[in-house]
């Protein structure tokens, strides 16, 4: 991470409009209030666990790419204004793990994730690895925050089976957990069928909150699925990801006190996402038996959803406390828009740093 001296920080300079297009607030403009900064170690701070902060960052970062400049400034105003994009991933992206049947032979055990957006809680100062994979643009919040909006980190788990060693065990779990979903799939029909009924303390239950049940048990086990991630690169047993340290907000998260607080795509948003990335636009596929019979046939946007905060608490765009950027132009394009708009950020505005 990196700043710029404070002498080539005039308290007035030129935004430069060329990164700025599309956006109405091109002029001059005083940035003395949201000042690109140096970035400072934060030495030796002590956490509630006892290890330092060069160990374990306690701000998590969403990152995205920062080209083309243009698409990169209007992530920033959409997750300003809409909140964090909840995607889903299809085809070779799906999450994949190796189990050894009884009989010797080896399947790859794809799983369902429900929507989701992810973060790092890598410390500030070595960020260099995410930036150069997932872009230099990101924005940081509070790991208490994260929390308080049902975020955590992911489970790693093995990609690769080796023979003479139990790496499959991970994934055998997932395959007993596959068998569990279809079972729930299976059982309201199977009541139906069989005039039986499922009892709660000797007392049957309605046929409608039995289904109500299966599928409550369902959509747990999509939720505790999307928190799995591969280990390694499908092509090597290279532990690359286990390096990224993710977290995860999931979509479909059901509160007992807020419900589930993602918010539908617009019509106007589903177009504006599809003519960025038309691929989204197609069904989700997948190469597991288990995860085709359970794909409705609809276009994978239509999974997506904005998370924007619990509902009358802090929205997204308030609780941010740091702002990533490429360079000082770009990070004036984001100023500019800070003053504009400081009712959507927290007293003060967030911290803007340049990034290495």
């Amino acid at each position: 991470m990196r700043g710029l001296p404070r002498r080539q920080l005039p308290d007035r300079h030129r935004v430069d409009t060329r990164l700025c297009a599309g956006y109405p607030g091109n002029r001059h403009l005083t940035t003395t209030k949201y000042r690109l900064v140096r970035s400072r170690s934060c030495g030796n701070l002590r956490v509630a666990t006892g290890y330092s902060e060069d160990y374990l960052g306690q701000r998590l970062f969403h990152f995205w790419r920062d080209e083309p400049r243009d698409v990169a400034l209007r992530v920033f105003t959409s997750i300003v204004e809409r909140g964090l994009l909840l995607s889903r991933a299809t085809k070779e992206l799906i999450d994949s793990f190796p189990y050894r049947r009884r009989d010797g032979k080896v399947e790859r055990i794809e799983i369902v994730q429900n929507s989701r957006v992810c973060l790092t809680d890598i410390p500030v100062d070595k960020l260099s690895y995410p930036s150069k994979r997932y872009g230099r643009c990101a924005v940081g919040f509070s790991r208490e925050q994260i929390l308080a909006w049902g975020g955590l980190p992911v489970w790693y788990l093995p990609n690769h089976y080796h023979p003479g060693t139990m790496t499959d065990t991970a994934a055998s779990f997932l395959y007993w957990i596959a068998e569990a979903v279809e079972l729930m799939q299976l059982l309201p029909r199977l009541l139906e069928q069989t005039g039986s009924s499922l009892t709660r303390n000797g007392q049957p239950l309605p046929m409608s909150e039995a289904r109500e049940k299966a599928e409550s048990v369902k959509q747990s086990v999509h939720r505790l699925s999307s928190f799995l991630k591969e280990m390694s690169s499908k092509a090597e047993d290279d532990h690359e990801y286990l390096y990224e340290r993710e977290w995860r907000i999931v979509g479909g998260a059901v509160s007992s006190e807020f419900g589930d607080p993602r918010r539908k795509l617009t019509e106007g948003e589903r177009r504006e996402l599809l003519a960025w990335r038309p691929e989204w636009g197609a069904p989700m596929e997948a190469n597991d038996p288990r995860v085709t019979q359970q794909l409705t046939g609809e276009p994978l946007i239509e999974s997506f959803g904005f998370f924007d905060g619990i509902p009358s608490q802090k929205t997204v765009s308030q609780a941010i406390e740091v702002i990533l950027v490429p360079d000082v132009q770009f990070g004036d394009c984001v100023a500019a828009y800070i003053e504009d708009h400081p009712q959507r950020f927290r007293d003060g505005g967030p911290e803007v740093r340049v990034i290495s």
